[in-house]
């Protein structure tokens, strides 16, 4: 019986290694390497199994993935550091100074891209005999749809754009996630039950309660952490503040 620690452990050493491989040999995007590396881990335990099928190492494998909920743990536990990390390295003045412009992209934009990929997904399901409803391609597409703000911001390092552009593309990219939530939440409700039992009103107030109730949740909690750090000069008192603004802020917005 395997404990998370040890799942985390393996996690972060097959990290450690694609990284590793991918700044050495192939100089791709961290994320992408990442994604890489595990497609062909993946790969090389399928042909493993099928050349030595006496040593099945995909079974084992998926056992030991079945002791944890990897997306509870990803949910409620690391995309929070990893949302924290995204957002340090954006300027709140900048996000300030483009707000309709972000709004309008994060809004707007998430629901073209929904409409643009469901459709897309719809023809393409079409062509190759796969009668899928078009409602359903488009609560995929609301999935797919918002972009990744770790991906983006990892991308942005690497590319010598300016900086207004780039706080436009980060500050996007940080509040479609909402936006995408719950266009896939309404999306779900017409595709399961119908467009007449869906109230567009409980949207718009769920809306509301979501995005202005977490930028409000996060301007507290941060400004809290603000204030308690300015009024210490210790180092590891200011890790720990930092800590406990991502975890319990992330915990009450939960």
């Amino acid at each position: 019986m395997h404990s998370i620690f040890h799942m985390f452990s393996g996690l972060l050493l097959l990290a450690a290694a694609f990284g590793y491989l991918n700044h050495k040999f192939m100089h791709l995007p961290r994320t992408i390497g990442m994604l890489i590396g595990a497609l062909t881990l993946s790969a090389g335990m399928i042909v493993w199994d099928a050349v030595f099928p006496g040593f099945l190492v995909r079974p084992w494998a998926q056992q030991l993935l079945e002791q944890v909920s990897f997306p509870a743990a990803l949910l409620n536990g690391a995309l929070s550091f990893l949302l924290f990390a995204a957002a340090l390295s954006v300027s709140f003045s900048d996000l300030w100074n483009r707000k309709g412009t972000i709004i309008v992209l994060a809004t707007i934009g998430v629901v073209i891209s929904t409409v643009l990929m469901g459709g897309a997904m719809w023809l393409v399901f079409g062509v190759v005999g796969l009668n899928v409803p078009l409602i359903w391609c488009l609560v995929l597409g609301a999935i797919v749809a918002p972009t990744d703000p770790i991906a983006v911001g990892a991308a942005l390092e690497r590319i010598g754009l300016p900086t207004e552009l780039r706080s436009t593309i980060a500050g996007e990219s940080m509040l479609n996630d909402g936006v995408g939530v719950l266009l896939f939440t309404l999306l779900v409700g017409v595709a399961t039950s119908g467009a007449s039992d869906v109230s567009l009103g409980h949207f718009a107030l769920l809306f509301l309660y979501e995005a202005f109730g977490g930028v409000l949740l996060g301007l507290a909690g941060g400004y809290i952490a603000y204030r308690a750090m300015r009024a210490i000069d210790e180092h590891d008192v200011e890790v720990m503040i930092s800590l406990a603004l991502v975890t319990v802020t992330y915990s009450a917005a939960e």
